[in-house]
């Protein structure tokens, strides 16, 4: 059961990946990004090195940064996994 559960969230973490990746390069083909991202347990902040137990909660926060000397043409957006646009989301 963990191993379906640890399964399931990898899978979950590399559509969160790939669903950033893609809106960081929707924008530009010469715009250059660094994406990187954090997942940790919600309870003690500490890094996700092992399985997750069902129902506990954890905070992920992806990073998208401009590495070159321009701005970004347009305003960011993000989808969810599920290829739905997500409304909001804050900024640090």
């Amino acid at each position: 059961m963990k191993k379906k559960i640890t399964a399931l969230l990898l899978t979950l973490i590399m559509l969160c990946i790939s669903a950033a990746a893609c809106a960081a390069t929707g924008l530009a083909q010469a715009q250059e990004t660094k994406i990187t991202m954090q997942t940790v347990r919600e309870e003690n902040k500490l890094p996700i090195t092992a399985g997750v137990t069902v129902g506990e909660r954890l905070r992920v926060t992806i990073t998208v940064e401009n590495t070159t000397e321009q701005d970004f043409p347009g305003k960011m957006v993000m989808y969810d996994p599920a290829g739905n646009l997500v409304a909001d989301f804050p900024e640090p």
